[in-house]
């Protein structure tokens, strides 16, 4: 008989910051790996592990979002052994799934990354247990996309360009990406006496458009100059000055209005405006290098942008970029990055089921279940709503004093046929960076596609079933279709994946189709 065992291994830095340890635990006992192993030569493991954790990795269908929760790994500390490490710091870990004897080479990663504050205790519940919490990839997307702040240290002009103690400081600076041809974003005015105004922190592509009030700035281009060049430059009445590189525009004249600019963003001095280029640099940016090849080669050339100058995470400027191409950014189960787009189940499963290989539960209380008969994809931003008084005499009876008026363009799909045989049908609105009409069209039918009802006729259903761990399902990954050839016998694409649920030999899946 097969026995399998899981291993964990736990990077350990004593408080006065020695040389990091590992230890080496097992859910079993074990013989040690031999002596000519090439990867862990007379390693031996302890038999401590009493749950050897996971993460959960799924897609929020809700949201249209990337889906990871953390979980424990449970040690027995009954001897009391483990509490010498009470004061140590619990760095990296992984975890190992594999067959009793053989090599180390071929035990498969479940899961890799960083471990939280372990919880050494005596309880009731948890007899002489250590608890080590352990972190999803994720956690590397909390950290803000712009920790660059406004000084606030200007006074009296000069080449400074971090506003004053009274406006900018302390606010994050601007940050422009792709394609913002129709943003309407406001000038950041970086050092108002000299008129010099920030569009993007780390330069910007080009501008498309200069307004004031709305309507046509009149100001002619003089040069795009860098560096002291540009910060002693006086342009003339209503000329302006670029520095590309830094991503500043200085003005000759005081304009009366609001200035605002369409623009093209650029990460690192190179320009791109569709999406899966974007989250590439953008977790590139974040210091984030396990990326798939597979995100640049999706084929999504729908062109997308994005303008932040308040505080946003690199999660939630992925999220959205993903989000308006109908997709999602989750690392694999080897903690590399991928890019999914989400569609209804196809007619080639990777897997099926059969009935003897699976328990399935019915969730269709599950708000997914309900049938969605209207979608509304936002798209082409208005970065600065103006109305009335803001506006300048040129602009007001024209289309573009109706576009100026909504933060939102709006691309609606809707079957009212859905409407009428499930009255409980909802309706869904989605906030992207689309640019123009025809792709927020296109992704409205996308999504009224994988919502609606079946291609039958019938309403699509939510699943969860549990079925046995082995290679075939651990390499299953989220946006996958399977076949339950069960009672069900419908092919679901794969929302949520959760090793070692309910028992540590199955693996449960909940499946939407």
């Amino acid at each position: 008989m097969i026995e399998i065992a899981f291993l964990v291994e736990i990077q350990v830095t004593p408080p006065d910051g020695g040389a990091a340890s590992w230890l080496y635990l097992a859910d079993t006992a074990l013989k040690p790996f031999g002596p000519h192993d090439p990867d862990r030569p007379n390693q031996a493991y302890d038999p401590r592990v009493k749950d050897a954790g996971n993460v959960v990795r799924g897609i929020d269908l809700d949201n249209l979002d990337g889906d990871l929760g953390g979980g424990v790994i449970a040690i027995s500390n009954n001897d009391g052994v483990l509490t010498a490490y009470r004061s140590h710091q619990f760095g990296q870990f992984a975890i190992y799934r594999g067959t009793v004897g053989a090599a180390f080479a071929d035990y498969d990663l479940l899961l890799s990354g960083l471990c939280g504050t372990p919880e050494f205790g005596r309880s009731s519940s948890r007899p002489d247990r250590l608890l080590v919490p352990v972190f999803d990839p994720r956690a590397d997307l909390e950290k803000d996309i712009q920790e660059t702040l406004y000084a606030g240290t200007n006074a009296g002009g000069g080449s400074g360009y971090e506003g004053t103690s009274g406006d900018l400081k302390d606010r994050p600076k601007p940050v422009a990406l792709g394609n913002l041809t129709k943003a309407n974003v406001p000038a950041i005015w970086a050092n108002a006496e000299d008129l010099v105004a920030q569009v993007s922190d780390g330069g910007f592509e080009a501008l498309s458009a200069i307004y004031n009030g709305g309507g046509d700035a009149n100001q002619t281009l003089a040069g795009d100059l860098t560096g002291a060049v540009f910060d002693n430059a006086t342009p003339g009445d209503a000329e302006y000055v670029t520095d590309l590189a830094r991503g500043y525009v200085k003005f000759g004249s005081r304009p009366v209005g609001a200035v605002t600019f369409d623009l093209k963003g650029s990460t690192q001095g190179m320009y791109f405006e569709d999406a899966p280029a974007l989250i590439q640099r953008v977790l590139e940016n974040a210091g984030i290098t396990s990326l798939s090849p597979g995100i640049l080669a999706t084929v999504a050339p729908e062109p997308v942008g994005v303008w932040l100058n308040e505080p946003a995470s690199v999660g939630e400027v992925v999220a959205y970029l993903a989000r308006s191409i109908g997709a999602v950014v989750l690392p694999d189960r080897m903690g590399v990055w991928q890019l999914i787009q989400v569609a209804p189940p196809t007619d080639a499963p990777v897997i099926t089921f059969e009935a003897d290989d699976l328990v399935v539960n019915d969730t269709n209380a599950d708000p997914l279940a309900t049938p969605t008969w209207r979608v509304t994809v936002n798209y082409a931003r208005n970065y600065s709503v103006m109305t009335g008084s803001d506006l300048q005499g040129s602009v007001e009876g024209t289309e573009r004093e109706g576009f100026l008026a909504q933060e939102w363009r709006t691309a609606i799909v809707e079957d009212t046929t859905i409407k009428d045989r499930w009255p409980g049908a909802v309706e869904r609105t989605l906030n992207t960076g689309l640019v123009n009409e025809a792709d927020a069209q296109a992704l409205a039918t996308r999504l009224l596609d994988l919502y609606g009802p079946r291609t039958d006729g019938s309403a699509r259903e939510v699943v969860e079933a549990q079925v046995p761990m082995t290679d075939a399902t651990l390499a299953l990954e989220v946006g996958q279709t399977v076949r339950l050839a069960d009672g069900v016998d419908r092919n679901f694409i794969v929302t949520r994946i959760a090793p070692t649920r309910p028992r540590r030999h199955l693996l449960s899946l909940e499946l939407f189709g």
